[in-house]
């Protein structure tokens, strides 16, 4: 009688993933030592890396918390999208219709790095189980807190500006640079705007009616005196050359550059007031926020403006980190004082 010992197991799978368990683990592996990297380099400079920006505490702590990867269908992933309360932000921006209305592969590796202490999920990144290895694997990210935010945020500015994303890229096994070319992908396919309404909320067309004297008898938009225009990789490091006697204006436009003009109320000898309100800064196009810049016992920041702020009367939250994020993004080491949003406007001196 012959005894047979089997030494091998097949268990059939759905054929169409193509990225197996252990795959997926090594380009976590990967991101995780560029992570290292990036976090020892951030804490041997001063200015020089985006990643500065961010509290390099942050990244030291993702880099000790636990990571779990899971085999998941894209619509478990979004049905616990809908019921969850944690919600802060994805790789398409603040509003969770973008995630749930977005294409996705049937089968998705979703990698989770959780909090040691209390076990919440500090965010997840999503790998497409569907692709073949030298394929575009990322498909995006998942925040559940501020800290998540800004963690992807500087990977983000990483990516786009930063030579010692590359530097450190180089160094790694060249099987592992797959998954950069993917995490590089799935930031810069996308364009700008996603990283843009993360950081200032979506575009957005005025919320009102225009005002007298901001557009002709055709409702083309008024041309106005002289703005001031800071892109968004510039900061302004003065504002020696505004009166403090006037009050200022200002949006955010589409494109993440901040506009700046006087606020203008004149009076025609007709009697009737004329304005000059956010929408002429932007010609009437559409912009992610506005308000008033103007000189209280030292430069305060608002975000009063019906035309391009009224939005986010529903996430008050998301105006104040908005805001933040304006004075962070443009006024370097300025005294400016931010005015959060009050759906009442009663705490706008």
């Amino acid at each position: 009688n012959n005894l047979f010992v089997p030494n091998m197991l097949m268990i059939g799978i759905y054929h169409k993933v193509r990225i197996a368990y252990t795959h997926a683990a090594y380009l976590s592996r990967q991101f995780h030592t560029i992570l290292h990297s990036l976090h020892s380099w951030a804490n041997t400079c001063d200015d020089h890396s985006p990643m500065n920006k961010i509290e390099t505490e942050i990244y030291g702590e993702f880099l000790s918390a636990p990571w779990r990867i899971e085999l998941i269908k894209s619509s478990q992933l979004k049905a616990n999208i809908r019921k969850c309360n944690r919600w802060k932000s994805s790789h398409l921006g603040i509003r969770k219709i973008d995630l749930l209305s977005a294409n996705m592969p049937r089968y998705l590796w979703r990698v989770s790095i959780d909090n040691r202490n209390n076990g919440d999920t500090y965010t997840e990144f999503l790998l497409d189980a569907t692709q073949i290895p030298q394929g575009k694997i990322m498909v995006g990210y998942i925040s559940y807190c501020e800290k998540s935010v800004k963690f992807w945020s500087g990977i983000n500015e990483e990516i786009q500006q930063s030579a010692i994303w590359d530097l450190i890229c180089d160094n790694l096994e060249s099987e592992g640079k797959s998954i950069i070319t993917s995490f590089e992908l799935a930031f810069t396919e996308p364009s700008r705007d996603n990283s843009l309404n993360i950081l200032f909320g979506p575009p957005g067309y005025p919320n009102r009616d225009l005002k007298s004297g901001e557009a002709d008898e055709f409702d083309n938009i008024s041309r106005r005196p002289i703005t001031h225009v800071i892109n968004r990789d510039n900061k302004m490091d003065s504002l020696k050359f505004f009166d403090q006697s006037t009050k200022y204006i200002w949006v955010i436009d589409r494109y993440g550059k901040l506009i700046i003009g006087e606020d203008i109320e004149e009076k025609p000898k007709s009697g009737r007031l004329n304005y000059k309100g956010h929408p002429t800064l932007v010609d009437g196009a559409a912009a992610r926020l506005g308000g008033e810049l103007f000189f209280n016992n030292g430069w305060v920041i608002n975000t009063r403006s019906k035309a391009y702020s009224a939005h986010m009367s529903a996430q008050p939250d998301n105006g104040n980190q908005f805001l933040k994020n304006v004075i962070a993004k443009f006024f370097t080491d300025l005294s400016i004082t931010p005015y959060f949003f009050d759906p009442e406007g009663g705490n706008n001196p």
